[in-house]
């Protein structure tokens, strides 16, 4: 399908905290051969404009994109009793952190979500938009969400997309290393099963890429239409539902919010 002009890019501002002040760390070290040399602001706010220039130019648009930025406690950290959410995470940051969250939130005009997390705000207004944006990220967590997506390339990590998204969605085991790549329900069905090693996610115990893999696919394979049988194969696997209840809350991306402001949480079968 081809993209069509000038959508809003919906920017995961948080990737770009790490990712611009890690690398403009990295690039000026390299150019002053100096281990523990800071970089200026200059070089840093030139590093996040043309990431935010390429971004743009990739996906096709002239619109300006919206960054959003995670700030506080979130929801998640609340409902993950089996392990810690994100209990893995070193705090370490990188120094111009702050610079870059005070530049993007009063500069660029970044809008700060609280209690839930930049992932779930990028969900909200994706579903909403009537396919008039798309999510600019590369946090593999978003590829669950239906539309327009697209991920930069970063070191080894190549670039996905602008593709859009419809369920249930792809799903392929690459070699080597046997690591999923998925799309739509079907990744959001293979993290439920696998976690998420990153945010300290257990999912269901015992069940990798290439058991989630042949769960998944040998239900395609047995179906015209996938639906409800690709739930049921998922719950058979669980069998304790309740477990099953609180890894699928903590890898669903949130798409809708009460009238209070509180996310709507995931049941089991309301993503069909």
């Amino acid at each position: 399908m081809e993209i069509p002009a000038d959508l809003t890019p919906l920017v995961d501002g948080d990737i770009l905290r790490f990712e611009i002040g890690y690398g403009a760390e990295t690039g000026w070290r390299g150019v002053t051969e100096g281990e523990e040399a800071i970089p200026p602001w200059s070089w840093v706010e030139a590093m996040l404009h043309s990431r935010l220039t390429n971004i743009c130019r990739a996906v096709s648009t002239t619109v300006k994109p919206r960054i959003f930025l995670t700030e506080g406690h979130t929801f998640r950290h609340d409902i993950a009793t089996t392990k810690p959410y994100k209990g893995t995470r070193i705090s370490k940051k990188p120094w111009h952190y702050e610079n870059l969250t005070v530049y993007m939130r009063d500069v660029l005009g970044a809008e700060i979500v609280t209690h839930i997390e930049t992932d779930d705000k990028l969900a909200i207004e994706q579903v909403s938009s009537n396919n008039t944006t798309i999510i600019c990220t590369r946090d593999k967590d978003l590829r669950q969400v239906p539309g327009w997506l697209y991920s930069w390339e970063l070191g080894k990590q190549a670039a996905f997309g602008p593709i859009f998204i419809e369920n249930p969605g792809t799903i392929e085991l690459v070699q080597p290393g046997n690591k999923l790549k998925a799309t739509g329900l079907l990744s959001f069905y293979a993290q439920l099963l696998t976690g998420d090693t990153v945010d300290n996610i257990p999912g269901l115990p015992g069940c990798g890429p290439v058991a989630a893999y042949d769960i998944l696919t040998a239900t395609v394979k047995q179906l015209s239409s996938v639906d409800d049988t690709l739930l049921e194969r998922v719950v058979e696997a669980y069998e304790d539902h309740a477990d099953m209840l609180e890894q699928g809350r903590l890898v669903w991306m949130t798409r809708e919010l009460h009238n209070d402001g509180t996310p709507v949480l995931w049941e089991i079968g309301m993503e069909e």
